[in-house]
């Protein structure tokens, strides 16, 4: 495909965020696919080939944010400004159409390896000051020791 085969995609100004706030350490011009509508700032991507994203879905690894929304062509690639290193803050990432947000937010806690920090994403495999006695108590009950629950009768 040659270059002018390609075009450069509008940012979309009436959108709700047209650029997006991070601390960038790494970006590049990568193209997407042809397709209607729009591609958000804050939509995480991942490469389908060398040079060529999509919007992510569940199970591809995330390589890319989207820094400013574009509007794609219906039939040539487009390319879009990805962010591939930085920081980026959790309440700007988009959740692609058609993926659930406990899959992207398992995703998105394997990005510190690869150079991306999400701040303000919560870290649901660490036990929470509230959950660890919850989740410890059994493990401290021996066989015939009596515990003080209200709800349960000692057999």
């Amino acid at each position: 495909m040659a270059v002018e085969d390609l075009i450069l995609g509008v940012t979309e100004q009436d959108g709700p965020r047209p650029n997006l706030s991070a601390i960038v350490t790494h970006q590049k011009l990568g193209r997407l696919g042809p397709g209607t509508g729009s591609v958000l700032a804050g939509t995480p991507v991942y490469r389908v080939a060398p040079g060529r994203y999509a919007p992510w879905q569940y199970g591809e690894e995330i390589h890319a944010f989207v820094l400013a929304s574009v509007v794609l062509d219906s039939v040539k690639d487009t390319f879009a400004d990805l962010m591939l290193r930085g920081e980026i803050e959790y309440d700007e990432i988009v959740l692609p159409v058609g993926q659930l947000q406990v899959d992207l937010d398992a995703a998105l806690r394997r990005l510190r390896e690869a150079g991306i920090i999400v701040n303000g994403l919560t870290d649901s495999d660490s036990p929470t000051p509230d959950s660890t006695l919850g989740a410890l108590a059994p493990n401290f009950i021996s066989a015939g020791s009596t515990v003080f629950n209200p709800t349960l009768t000692q057999v």
